[in-house]
C-alpha cells in the first residue's frame, strides 16, 4: 500500500504515519507536473494483507516557518475499536467507526501511550 502527499517544490508537502505504515520517504516525479519541471514527493508505504488500519497526517504550506506536522500529534492509539489522537496543543480526537462518530475530549491519562 502506498500514500503519497502533494507534488510540489513551490510548497512545503508533509506526510507523517501514525498507525500502521512502515517507511516515509520522497520519490522524485521526473516528468513533474503542469507546474514545476520536477519534484520530490512525500511518500508512506507499507505491506498489507486483510484488513488494516492506516493513519496518517498530510499538510500544504507555503510558509517554511510553520511548525513541522511530525509535532502535531504527540500519541496514537487503536484500541477496542477506537481510535485516539493526541494532539500537541491539547485536546484528544476520538473515532469510532461503525457508526462513525468523531469527538473532542480532554486528554486521559495512559489511554495513548
Amino acid at each position: 500500500m502506498t500514500l503519497t502527499g502533494w507534488a510540489t517544490q513551490a510548497h512545503r508537502s508533509e506526510l507523517v504515519g501514525l498507525l500502521g505504515w512502515g517507511e516515509a520517504d520522497q520519490v522524485d516525479a521526473l516528468e513533474g507536473t503542469a507546474y514545476e519541471p520536477s519534484v520530490r514527493v512525500p511518500r508512506l508505504s507499507a505491506e498489507v494483507e486483510g484488513t488494516a488500519l492506516f493513519v496518517a497526517l498530510a499538510a500544504l504550506g507555503a510558509d517554511g516557518d510553520t511548525p513541522l506536522l511530525a509535532d502535531a500529534v504527540t500519541a496514537c492509539a487503536w484500541r477496542d475499536g477506537e481510535l485516539r489522537l493526541r494532539w500537541a496543543d491539547g485536546p484528544e480526537t476520538r473515532m469510532v467507526f461503525e457508526p462513525l462518530r468523531v469527538t473532542m475530549a480532554e486528554p486521559e491519562a495512559d489511554v495513548c501511550d
